[in-house]
């Protein structure tokens, strides 16, 4: 289903647009800022507040506010462009947006959610397997839905690309302090021969898109991690995807190793938790899954997961103020090491 983009903020928010977006009586809205701080990528977020005590969360996006967005070349705001095309939407039932509605606001856009605050999930907290189940299905759902989709190749979705998506956290021209000084640390935090495998695909990345574009490709979230998910109630529990900003077009298994990157701590180990995501996958595609392919497609995934995260994580562990992420990090060097060294072996 197409969706209309509205000319602005002021015309989304009119009453009696929300209350058709929204099929409430609402006759008046005021916004308020959510928090002192904008997003960590430079956002801002409001709270849009209603007569009827509804409660949404408006988020407004600039290039010239967003980092990632200037990183990732997102010029068309590709959150936008998935809600506004109807690519979003076939993510129900397993999976929601939370998006309502978006609108320009000047020279960039903004999107209108419902506020899912009260179900996002913490990522310094256990997850219950059954929480843990639920997403992995979910995450299977959404790579099943759109395998070797060709309409994702599509110009006007605005989506990443491989080489785009691994820029966003590595050096490049658009530098910040944090990658900069995470990457002049990778040899002091990860093991020689560990390091000595990031550093080149970190400086050049083609070897390895390369390798992944002979795989199938699917609807990549970019950033499914616990901060970015949420529980929708109504009307039944549903797993909540926010924050679309680094959709892209690539391996499936890049958003399975992305969710294991940030979880804090989960009820079984990633190894078992892999086996269920495979598990729905294969069960979701049937003849159309190539077991043959999984174990090279899962080692590369979670190879490019590690290529992406390393500078960030040099970072974190020597710079971070909050004591459990550094130790977070730490006790996850191990496991992204073994996977850089698995991972390697099909380049």
């Amino acid at each position: 289903m197409q969706h209309e983009l509205y000319s602005s903020i002021d015309e989304m928010l009119a009453p009696h647009c929300l209350s058709e977006l929204t099929g409430a009586n609402i006759r008046t809205v005021r916004l308020r800022p959510l928090s002192d701080r904008e997003g960590v990528s430079g956002n801002q977020l409001l709270a849009v507040e209603t007569d009827n005590n509804a409660r949404f969360i408006l988020k407004r996006m600039s290039l010239e506010r967003d980092w990632i967005m200037r990183a990732s070349n997102d010029h068309q705001c590709r959150s936008v462009t998935l809600w506004q095309t109807g690519v979003l939407d076939q993510l129900q039932p397993e999976l929601s947006h939370a998006i309502i509605g978006c609108a320009r606001d000047d020279n960039g856009w903004a999107i209108l959610m419902q506020d899912v605050s009260g179900g996002l999930l913490p990522w310094d907290r256990h997850i219950d397997a059954t929480a843990n189940e639920s997403i992995l299905r979910a995450m299977a759902c959404q790579h099943a839905r759109f395998w070797d989709a060709p309409s994702l190749t599509q110009p006007e979705l605005g989506l990443c690309t491989l080489p785009e998506l691994i820029a966003v956290t590595t050096p490049g021209p658009l530098v910040l302090e944090w990658i900069t000084t995470g990457w002049d640390l990778l040899p002091q935090v990860y093991e020689p021969d560990v390091a000595n495998i990031l550093r080149p695909l970190v400086i050049d990345p083609q070897p390895l898109c390369n390798v992944l574009a002979g795989y199938p490709h699917t609807l990549v979230h970019g950033d499914f991690k616990v901060t970015n998910l949420a529980w929708n109630d109504s009307p039944q529990r549903q797993v909540v995807a926010l924050d679309w900003q680094m959709a892209a077009v690539g391996l499936p298994t890049l958003d399975l190793g992305w969710y294991f990157t940030v979880i804090f701590s989960c009820p079984a180990s990633p190894e078992l938790c892999f086996e269920c995501y495979h598990a729905h996958l294969a069960s979701l595609l049937g003849s159309r899954f190539d077991e043959r392919r999984w174990q090279s497609m899962l080692a590369l995934g979670l190879l490019t997961t590690v290529v992406r995260k390393c500078c960030l994580a040099s970072w974190v562990v020597t710079h971070d103020e909050s004591q459990i992420q550094r130790n977070n990090v730490r006790q996850k060097l191990p496991m992204w090491s073994d996977w850089v060294r698995a991972g390697v072996k099909w380049l």
